[in-house]
């Protein structure tokens, strides 16, 4: 995923709220998975309060804040995310090894993060701790992202282990060798989803709608697939 560059030099900076003025301001500072206008600084204030202070507790830095999260903050955390580098890119070799936001206990339920670069999301507990973990525990960092639209996001990678999904929209989205262990996806819409190589472990799909889905190397075992929709999905074992 290569991030797109300006070709008509950097647009001004748009005065008040226009949602397309930002879009167009963005997309030629080659963000163009940004759509909302900036976040305040009052709200810039408090986001980076909660990185610090979860940096020091080794916390969850958005779990029970208020006001929820929303898709201009997410963008803005993107933007400035690892002292400014920004989203991680899985096929940069410079980015191998690189975490992304660390939303761990975030209430998303219902956000509209559409299209975003969220590759290695940290969305529950890392798999060094997940496997032996205790429910309240994994339920704790665990992320809600009920009925959220994820259409065309970029989730390669992502730690999302007891993640709620129900009723989340992930049509086209990207979980490439995503951890989804015991994650709940009942209800949830992956049309055209990518899943190859993605941990699916006990995980929740009940009446999910995986048409046309490709599943390529996906590891299934204990997931639960009552009523699921599978037409035309691609369940064929990863070439060795």
């Amino acid at each position: 995923m290569e991030p797109s560059r300006p070709t008509r030099g950097v647009a001004s900076r748009p005065i008040g709220d226009p949602p397309a003025d930002w879009r167009v301001y963005w997309r030629s500072n080659g963000q163009s998975w940004r759509t909302e206008p900036e976040i305040s600084a009052s709200r810039k204030r408090a986001l980076r309060l909660r990185l610090d202070i979860a940096r020091e507790r080794d916390d969850y830095p958005f779990k029970g804040i208020e006001p929820r999260l929303s898709r201009a903050d997410v963008e803005w955390l993107l933007a400035g995310h690892n002292n400014g580098r920004g989203p991680v890119n899985v096929y940069d070799p410079e980015d191998d090894g690189r975490w992304g936001l660390d939303l761990r206990g975030a209430d998303l339920r219902g956000a509209d993060l559409r299209g975003l670069p969220l590759a290695r999301m940290r969305g529950g507990l890392p798999e060094s701790e997940w496997r032996f973990a205790e429910h309240g525990r994994l339920e704790a960092a665990a992320v809600h992202l009920e009925g959220a639209h994820l259409e065309h996001a970029h989730l390669e990678g992502a730690e999302l282990p007891g993640a709620h999904c129900e009723g989340a929209i992930l049509d086209e989205v990207n979980l490439e060798a995503a951890n989804l262990s015991q994650a709940c996806l009942d209800d949830a819409s992956l049309r055209r989803a990518r899943l190859g190589g993605a941990f699916l472990g006990g995980a929740r799909l009940a009446r999910a709608e995986l048409d046309s889905a490709r599943l390529p190397g996906a590891f299934l075992v204990g997931a639960r697939l009552e009523g699921a929709h599978l037409a035309n999905a691609r369940l064929e074992t990863c070439p060795r």
